[in-house]
């Protein structure tokens, strides 16, 4: 009979004890002693999500911290955005912050596409300490439906919360962050705890006015030509391009007016006949009609002229020799000197020909000076 009873003691404490941790029409994923979140712990979101049940409020309360609770998303220069660059590195800070008290902290997050909260998982691989990346699946406890979550794996002492995260591709469209927090005692329970209510965070899609396909740069003959392809334009107006050699200060080498509203291909081309020797880099500013510049990823070109060459004939030559050359001869300086070194004849090209009628036979040197000041020797015989 008392071995009876005691059994009958030891059932009934273990329904109580397990009922503590649960509440009306939600079960409580957490292990009282574990300080994990609840998609770790249960498979479950908390993240107050339209395909979730509810927030970290669902089994916390009691506590005296009073949270505030700020969602955001920073851009390289630390600034808020509310409209994402498509395929851009940003950063997710999430701000639970005690108006009282020192107490630990937890999260959790997702990321969906807002139109049909498709899963988005774009995080970086390298998440704060105490941070991790759960895949969930329909679970029969909670309708997770296949997407990523990231939660605190262990209570954080620090309520700002930094995470890298990548924007979609082009056209995916507007973006949200389901977020909730929780300011805890880390008592090891659920109680004396403080959590902060859902944040849904919408970021839209920025529409770039130009899709570019391809930039390229080469070399030919004396001059680069840059090629570049488009596959829509919205309001694009014109294209500067710009040259530097030294990829920090660029100037302005030239101006393609663009195609303006197209869904169509759209090729595109200039050639620069001022390259510097040596390296070249070229950007694109893609100007749209309201003024608003935007610049294309950089190319490099490392330019040099050493396919510049005089071709003489007849050679030996009676009395006119005629030059071809793979660069515009009229206004550069030449020089005929002998084998001597002595000069006999001078002047700027007038045609790709030169009177040599009046020198005596012997050995030749052309000396021409291009416009860039490099000088192409070539010999000849008379």
């Amino acid at each position: 009979m008392k071995k009876l009873l005691f059994l009958s003691v030891a059932f009934l404490s273990i329904i109580i004890f397990s009922s503590s941790f649960k509440k009306s029409g939600f079960g409580n994923y957490h292990h009282p002693l574990r300080s994990g979140g609840a998609a770790g712990s249960g498979n479950a979101n908390r993240t107050g999500a339209p395909f979730g049940n509810g927030t970290c409020a669902n089994c916390h309360g009691g506590g005296t911290f009073a949270p505030t609770f700020d969602v955001q998303l920073l851009n390289s220069a630390n600034n808020t955005v509310t409209n994402y660059t498509p395929s851009t590195n940003y950063t997710l800070r999430i701000s639970i912050v005690a108006t009282s008290g020192t107490p630990q902290y937890g999260f959790q997050t997702t990321s969906v596409k807002s139109s049909d909260n498709t899963n988005l998982n774009t995080w970086g691989a390298s998440l704060p300490p105490g941070v991790v990346n759960w895949f969930l699946t329909t679970s029969s406890n909670m309708s997770s439906n296949n997407r990523n979550y990231l939660e605190h794996n262990s209570l954080l002492n620090s309520g700002i919360i930094n995470i890298p995260w990548t924007a979609p591709a082009a056209n995916f469209g507007a973006v949200k962050f389901y977020t909730a927090g929780n300011a805890v005692d880390g008592g090891g329970g659920t109680g004396g705890d403080n959590a902060t209510p859902a944040n849904v965070l919408t970021i839209g899609e920025t529409v770039l006015p130009i899709t570019l396909s391809a930039f390229t740069a080469r070399q030919s003959n004396t001059t680069v030509i840059l090629t570049w392809k488009t596959a829509q334009e919205i309001n694009n107006d014109y294209f500067s391009i710009e040259n530097s050699t030294d990829n920090i200060t660029f100037k302005v080498v030239g101006k393609i007016n663009a195609a303006g509203n197209s869904t169509n291909e759209n090729n595109y081309s200039f050639e620069d006949k001022n390259a510097a020797f040596g390296k070249n880099f070229y950007r694109l500013a893609q100007v749209d009609f309201s003024g608003k510049i935007n610049y294309s990823s950089i190319v490099e070109i490392n330019y040099s002229n050493v396919i510049d060459n005089i071709k003489i004939s007849p050679n030996p030559v009676s009395s006119k020799i005629f030059l071809k050359s793979s660069f515009n001869l009229i206004g550069s300086f030449y020089t005929i000197v002998n084998s001597a070194g002595s000069t006999m004849l001078t002047g700027n090209f007038l045609s790709n020909e030169i009177n040599v009628e009046n020198l005596p036979k012997g050995n030749y040197y052309i000396k021409v000076k291009q416009k860039n000041n490099k000088i192409i020797t070539q010999q000849f015989v008379k």
